[in-house]
């Protein structure tokens, strides 16, 4: 069975560096699909077919679109890929046969690339939804008076959201895409019922379940980098808490900041934030102001090195924008469970990320919306419970090894595949 996966950014596969998507596809390579990628070109100008370890990938050379770049250029840099894949397939692809168009959100605009595909081909499209847009992009100004927490951050209090013609094409582009589709990968229960309301016209068979998936071996991570980077920052005898990836609106650093501020008086706690994001910097100015001294932030590095540091930590923490209304499901809770790391997370009303992940895996303790007192209670509780923090990361790591590996959804994957094609 042939595969095009339609991706915004794949390393080279010849490699062994491990992401979400090339992790998945190398699985399903493995089972004997054949797989072929469109995706950005990492080093080259021109356009061309390139094989890398068993794939056949088809890079196409696009302007930069992450990063430090303004919103208005990363978004028609993100509708002109559209166009250039497009332009891409019909030069070298159209007369090749797929079964299955593959992609993920973000972002929906691709759905015109998967259309063409489909007619040409009869191909069915899996799409995996991970972000929910344009829904997910606005999220309401709080009012002073429903605040419960006496040091929110002025950051909180903020709301953030696209002008009218951004939403409205998102919104456009995501409903076509949903009616599309033949199958939707939902990244939890309450990620099903939420697309099936936005879209309620869905046949909700084509509505299924596809969890967040993680490519990790406990014992294979070197404890070289960790000692070195413990001693390099004094971190000996420590107790560290871990915040890393992306350090945007959506990840709520007030929460961090709170946090840090909360445990000021205890010497041996440190808070270790790892990412870039265009929050950064205010969270870092925050903690200048009010003299954070136990934060370190470091930036971006390699998934191995993250790795190494995060098997010294002791608690990994998750942070979502509590003014959110839609589910969402960050990956980062199943990257701590694969190195047995217990769990504080603080998200949304609305969310079953508590329940369907942490709750199941018993791998640690959460929070809802603005309330202070809970999270700051789940903090103190692991911290002061070392017996029982160890088996919550061990329960976690038992869970992933289970249910969440490469192969664990992959096994979904393919099993929604099968039912789907004997019917």
């Amino acid at each position: 069975m042939r595969i095009l996966f339609l991706s915004i950014g794949m390393p080279d596969l010849s490699t062994t560096q491990s992401e979400m998507y090339g992790d998945l596809l190398r699985e399903l390579d493995r089972r004997g699909y054949e797989i072929t990628i469109i995706a950005p070109a990492n080093k080259t100008n021109s356009c061309r077919i390139e094989k890398e370890g068993d794939f056949t990938v088809l890079r196409v050379p696009l302007k930069p679109f992450r990063g430090n770049i303004p919103f208005y250029k990363k978004g028609i840099r993100i509708l002109l890929m559209s166009q250039k894949y497009k332009l891409a397939y019909k030069k070298y692809l159209k007369n090749v046969h797929f079964d299955i168009v593959m992609m993920a959100t973000p972002p929906a605009t691709l759905v015109d690339v998967a259309e063409l595909i489909k007619k040409r081909s009869g191909a069915k499209l899996y799409l995996i939804l991970r972000d929910i847009h344009p829904e997910c992009l606005n999220r309401k100004h709080v009012p002073q008076e429903t605040l419960n927490r006496t040091d929110v951050y002025d950051e909180c209090k903020k709301g953030f959201g696209v002008n009218y013609f951004v939403y409205k094409l998102l919104y456009v582009k995501s409903q076509k895409l949903y009616k599309l589709s033949d199958w939707i990968g939902c990244m939890s229960p309450q990620n099903q019922e939420y697309i099936q309301s936005i879209a309620p016209y869905l046949d909700k068979s084509k509505i299924v379940l596809l969890p967040n998936w993680y490519n990790n071996e406990l014992n294979s991570i070197s404890n070289d980098d960790a000692d070195k980077f413990i001693k390099k920052y004094n971190l000996e005898n420590k107790y560290i808490a871990i915040f890393g990836g992306t350090i945007g609106p959506a990840q709520a650093i007030w929460n961090i900041a709170s946090l840090a501020k909360h445990c000021l008086d205890r010497s041996d706690i440190v808070f270790v934030i790892i990412g870039r994001g265009w929050k950064k910097r205010t969270l870092e100015e925050i903690a200048k102001k009010d003299n954070l001294t136990n934060m370190l932030f470091f930036e971006y590095m390699p998934k191995k090195d993250y790795e190494s540091i995060l098997q010294r930590a002791d608690v990994g923490l998750i942070s979502i924008d509590e003014k959110y209304t839609v589910p969402t499901c960050p990956s980062k809770v199943i990257g701590y469970m694969s190195l047995a790391k217990p769990v504080v997370a603080m998200f949304n009303k609305g969310n079953d990320y508590g329940e369907f992940y942490i709750d199941k895996a018993g791998c640690g303790l959460w929070s809802v919306g603005l309330d202070n007192e809970r999270m700051f209670s789940n903090f103190d509780w692991i911290y002061n419970h070392k017996e029982e923090r160890i088996q919550m990361g061990k329960s976690g790591y038992d869970y992933f090894k289970e249910n969440l590996t490469t192969e664990a959804v992959c096994n979904i994957l393919c099993e929604q595949i099968k039912n789907n094609d004997s019917q």
